[in-house]
């Protein structure tokens, strides 16, 4: 056994050992995992960076690929700002996206991936009441934390991270099909991509989303260079990749399992790579340590409670609903008729007219098919996974997507001119169905998203750091670098507040309720030890009323 196997077996060893030790204590797991994570994901990207930097440097990217594309690639930044002007940014699904914000801000300035819940800002430092440990693989939130570090915190800066992922989207998209198939089918493929309206709304949320359709893209390209190359660097790319979408949402990981394999079948692993990959695949276990410390904290708790995560039984529903989506020119769904028909009548083309077997003998397409196969098929049985749902269509956003790039993907085999053609069709897709993700009816009306957005509102203006905010869900209002709590520890705690308050700690006290106009009363209740004014109030929905409140300044109050 030479040296660099050795390294790869003391890696698995070093694994499997922080494994069963995290198993068997959890003091330890649960230590091990809030503060080597960091560290852990922060190798992770440095190792990818480097892979891929030598495989573009190999491969001469920027004269062989940027400096021929580059009016291609300002027309990808070009309609990325085009989308952020045209769907105003925000947070879509309140308790993810305001999550992993928290957590990056974790990242960012403590080196932990804790969930703030509750905190308080005293004397310049951040102190935090309850944290939580996120359940969720942390990858995307990590990168929003280098942005961090760059420009300082703000809750903004989720939406500035997915705005460089879709531009490198489109870029890619770019200069890959106009090598293969020309400038009006490269032209047409960004447009395609943001042809549904799910891919608007996702792009200008704070979720992951679009990381992980990102890193999906790039897994293929790696994917389809390890085939023509089978070098170590190729393969090293390759891996690291899966271990980087293994890392952004759990789904992920079935990419391990399926490329690999595919591999095998197709006898595609070189004889002379099997050292190596053992070496690599040992040493890079490593880098799993987060993610099986995490399954093990959180022992399946994926927000299931009383309901089991996955069942076949939801299939068919699910299915139905997605189709139904899929098809509806309702301009309510954040789906696109149009281009899911293209699709099925290019799909039809080749396999009634033209010789689809070099599309069905090929790895990357087999291997694409297979995953979303897979994936499509643990979101439709999903127990939260719908279609048509205001929170949960964007999980179904990597198939749609692959969906509607299908015609171009297959243009070559399409008759002639027909890219113009598919490009002036994706245009008037985008300019026509663009206007659902304006308007995201879908999300905009939820009572919880817009009622938080008009409180951000007012905190934007009569806020700061020196203010502390009672709410029901403070870990929301937290990452507008506010002092929050609930009402269960302010009504415990008040005494302490308000003398905090007294001496000039928080500046302000603000606090929101809800009332109900049936029965006049908010679930939210302070004892009469604060003293409110109300400052700010709307009216929610034809049951309920929003209030912000100010605590009156009781001067020189006394701790009794």
């Amino acid at each position: 056994m030479n040296t660099i196997m050795r390294f790869g077996l003391i890696g698995l060893l070093v694994t499997a050992g922080v494994s069963i030790a995290g198993f068997m204590d959890e003091p330890l797991r649960e230590t091990l995992l809030a503060r080597s994570t960091y560290y852990f994901i922060f190798a992770m990207t440095i190792a990818w960076g480097v892979s891929l930097y030598l495989t573009l440097r190999d491969i001469d990217v920027l004269r062989r690929y940027i400096i021929p594309n580059k009016y291609g690639i300002l027309l990808a930044a070009i309609l990325t700002i085009v989308m952020f002007t045209g769907v105003t940014p925000g947070f879509r699904v309140l308790g993810d996206e305001t999550n992993i914000i928290s957590v990056s801000r974790s990242m960012a300035y403590d080196r932990s991936i804790y969930n703030t819940i509750m905190a308080k800002w005293d004397s310049g430092v951040y102190q935090p009441l309850v944290q939580l440990m996120p359940i969720r693989p942390v990858l995307f939130q990590f990168l929003i934390s280098l942005f961090h570090n760059l420009f300082g915190y703000t809750y903004f800066m989720g939406f500035v991270v997915n705005g460089w992922l879709l531009f490198i989207l489109l870029s890619l998209a770019f200069v890959f099909f106009r090598e293969h198939s020309g400038i009006s089918a490269a032209v047409a493929s960004m447009f395609l991509l943001i042809g549904h309206p799910l891919m608007g709304i996702s792009a200008t949320s704070s979720g992951y989303e679009i990381c992980n359709l990102l890193f999906f893209v790039i897994l293929l390209l790696t994917l389809k260079y390890y085939w023509e190359t089978k070098t170590e660097t190729s393969f090293t790319l390759l891996w690291l990749t899966l271990i980087m979408l293994a890392n952004i949402r759990h789904e992920g990981m079935i990419y391990l399992l399926t490329i690999p394999l595919g591999l095998i079948i197709f006898k595609a692993i070189p004889t002379s790579l099997f050292k190596y990959i053992f070496s690599l695949t040992g040493i890079s276990s490593l880098l799993f340590i987060p993610r099986i410390l995490q399954l093990l904290h959180t022992k399946g708790a994926y927000e299931n409670h009383n309901d089991s995560l996955l069942s076949i039984y939801r299939i068919p529903a699910n299915a139905w609903d997605l189709m139904s989506g899929l098809f509806m020119f309702d301009f309510k769904y954040p789906y696109s008729p149009v281009l899911t028909i293209v699709a099925l009548f290019s799909f039809l083309w080749i396999v009634f007219r033209r010789s689809p077997g070099k599309y069905f003998k090929s790895p990357v397409t087999i291997s694409a098919v297979i995953s979303l196969t897979i994936y499509l098929g643990i979101m439709l049985s999903h127990f939260l996974a719908d279609p048509l749902g205001p929170h949960t269509f964007r999980l179904f956003l990597l198939p749609t997507v692959m969906l509607a790039i299908v015609p171009v993907i297959l243009i070559r085999e399409l008759p002639k001119h027909a890219a113009g053609l598919l490009l002036v069709i994706s245009v008037l897709n985008f300019l026509l169905f663009n206007s659902i993700a304006i308007k995201y009816s879908v999300v905009k009306p939820l009572t919880n998203v817009k009622d938080t957005a008009r409180v951000f509102s007012y905190l934007d203006e009569h806020a700061d750091r020196h203010t502390l905010l009672i709410a029901d869900r403070p870990g929301q209002y937290g990452v507008r670098n506010l002092s929050t709590v609930d009402f269960i520890y302010a009504n415990i705690n008040g005494e302490g507040l308000l003398k905090e308050f007294s001496d000039g700690v928080f500046s302000r006290i603000l606090v929101v309720q809800y009332f109900d106009y049936r029965k006049n009363y908010t679930g939210s209740q302070l004892r009469s030890l604060f003293v409110l004014t109300p400052v700010y109030e709307f009216k929610s929905d034809n049951q309920r009323r929003v209030v912000i409140s100010t605590v009156k300044n009781r001067n020189n109050f006394v701790l009794q």
